[in-house]
């Protein structure tokens, strides 16, 4: 790596906003053209095992947000707490605590490209795997667009 390149990371590593430190942390208004200076960043910092996800207005948006932990697929896996994706963690405890509610082989409900189905549940995965019998289609749906039928009403 070139002097250049190594005091470019380093000036990113100087706007660093730690939540637990040296662990979690944000780099906020990072020029989306400074990618690769904010993974050198990354990987200067934690080696491999860094984990790093952007957040920008748009896709036309010229600027980004990045929030980084030591490990973990998920922002908040690392001490439970995110900076920019708080919306993205409550949807998915929601997904959990719909998903813990589901079982293998109990009938649901569901909309599918604007048309409501009725089907089985064959997998809980990061969505449920439905089956339509009589159909050779699977349907990978969301926990939150699913709705259990009501026996006996």
């Amino acid at each position: 790596m070139n002097i250049n390149t190594e005091k470019q990371y380093k000036d990113v590593l100087n706007r660093i906003e730690w939540c637990c430190i040296n662990r979690h942390g944000v780099i906020k208004n990072v020029s989306k053209k400074d990618q690769s200076i904010v993974s050198s960043a990354i990987n200067h910092f934690f080696g491999l095992k860094g984990q790093w996800w952007k957040k920008s207005e748009s896709d036309e948006s010229r600027m980004m947000d990045v929030e980084f932990a030591h490990a973990g697929d998920r922002p908040w896996h690392w001490c439970g707490k995110t900076i920019l994706f708080k919306d993205w963690k409550l949807r998915e405890e929601n997904d959990e605590k719909i998903k813990s509610t589901l079982k293998i082989g109990e009938t649901v409900d569901f909309i599918f490209r604007g048309k409501k189905f009725q089907g089985i549940i064959s997998s809980l995965n990061k969505s449920a795997k439905i089956i339509i019998p009589g159909d050779q289609n699977w349907y990978y749906i969301p926990y939150s667009l699913l709705s259990k039928i009501q026996k006996g009403l």
